[in-house]
């Protein structure tokens, strides 16, 4: 499997369970947390997997003659600390894998802030999509093309 295919594949699983925590309702408070904690594995190896590009691009920034990040960058970047903070605050309120018995008033204002940074990440999260969206739909066909053609991949192909 190539590292594109493997990119691609954690990559849809980390949005179908974003899509499943948001709907926390359905699936139940339980298995809200085991995803959330499923959902932070796969980041930490979306991240080690895109480490190359988050470094050539924070690099960048480095430079007096730059003036201003990229967009990608800021976006990732919110991305993450949108994120962090939706799972650090859920994480603090658990009631099943991390049971913090709160006073009301507390799990009220933690449950605040993790519905309002889930909100948010939400929406990066679109944007994020639709900003990569040349690049996620590239690497679908160039995956079905080869897979189509019943090509093995070339070693060292880049994503």
């Amino acid at each position: 499997m190539t590292r594109r295919t493997i990119s691609l594949i954690l990559d849809s699983l980390m949005l179908v369970a974003f899509v499943a925590l948001m709907a926390w309702r359905l699936t139940g408070v339980p298995i809200h947390e085991w995803l959330a904690v499923a959902l932070l594995g796969t980041i930490v190896l979306h991240l080690v997997i895109h480490w190359d590009w988050a470094v050539t691009r924070l690099a960048k920034l480095i430079p007096a003659d730059r003036q201003r990040p990229s967009l990608s960058l800021l976006l990732n970047v919110a991305l993450f600390v949108a994120m962090g903070v939706a799972l650090a605050s859920g994480f603090y309120m658990s009631k099943s894998i991390f049971p913090n018995h709160l006073t009301n008033a507390r799990y009220g204002m933690w449950h605040e802030l993790h519905e309002s940074s889930s909100t948010i990440t939400l929406i990066i999260l679109g944007l994020h999509v639709a900003l990569n969206w040349e690049l996620i739909s590239n690497g679908v066909r160039r995956a079905l093309r080869a897979r189509q053609a019943g090509e093995a991949p070339m070693p060292g192909e880049p994503l």
